[in-house]
């Protein structure tokens, strides 16, 4: 009987496995066909495929979770939502700057609402760290400064000042709050905090070309950057409670 339960569970980890292998394949293809497109120049094809990338995910979410939904994972639709609008306000048929900005700030609010609780008290910090929060933290702060310098320089209007400002110090929070998580699996941590992490150097470099100086094939690295940043907070968001119950926690 046990030996017939262990079989079962064998069988269905490795159908899980199978569908993961082929879902996140799937979303790489999609995501160079963006990267592609961009790259190109072909807006036509860009407002029909850029659109495309988080409704995958989105889809690829309900597909691969194991077990029933909880608010966690209902935060986690919600950002993958939000930010589907910010793509789709970026693309060039609307190309609306701060309506995107608006969109993906209340995406980054609802992955500070999901990963928030799963920081307990006491917060151990070691060496590693305090040495990654240093670095996201002169990251940002260094974005945040100069790109202020250059909008002041070039008499750009408050108000995208403010919001810049804004959007950057929550972005800035979820990479904190990511960091911070400690009640949670290895695999989790992991995935959600590199997802974290490729958000910010994402959206870094997306100000910095917009906003101070044209980067060299600036579509492959911003979008390389986002489009690999929300598959690993998804997939870092699905392993938070499928490996649950297993050992190794922060």
């Amino acid at each position: 009987m046990t030996q017939n339960l262990r079989r079962l569970y064998k069988c269905k980890k490795r159908r899980s496995l199978n569908k993961t292998k082929i879902f996140f394949s799937f979303y790489a293809i999609l995501s160079i066909s963006v990267i592609g497109v961009q790259l190109l120049q072909l807006d036509t094809y860009q407002n029909i495929l850029k659109p495309l990338l988080m409704p995958t995910l989105i889809a690829g979410y309900f597909l691969l979770k194991s077990d029933r939904f909880k608010k966690f994972d209902y935060f986690i639709i919600a950002a993958l939502f939000f930010s589907m609008l910010g793509d789709a306000f970026l693309m060039p048929y609307f190309n609306i700057f701060m309506a995107g900005l608006g969109a993906f700030l209340m995406g980054h609010i609802f992955y500070l609402l999901a990963f928030i609780p799963d920081i307990k008290k006491p917060i151990k910090l070691d060496k590693q760290k305090y040495i990654r929060a240093s670095i996201g933290f002169f990251f940002y702060a260094f974005l945040v400064i100069f790109l202020l310098q250059k909008l002041i320089s070039t008499h750009q209007s408050p108000i995208l000042m403010v919001a810049i400002s804004i959007y950057a110090t929550v972005l800035f929070s979820v990479f904190l709050v990511a960091l911070l998580r400690n009640k949670v699996n290895k695999s989790s941590y992991n995935f959600i905090l590199l997802g974290a992490a490729l958000f910010l150097l994402s959206d870094g470099l997306l100000a910095i070309n917009k906003f101070v100086v044209d980067i060299p094939l600036q579509r492959l690295w911003v979008m390389g950057t986002y489009t690999s940043a929300q598959a690993f907070l998804m997939y870092g968001s699905l392993e938070r409670d499928a490996l649950r119950l297993r050992s190794g926690q922060i």
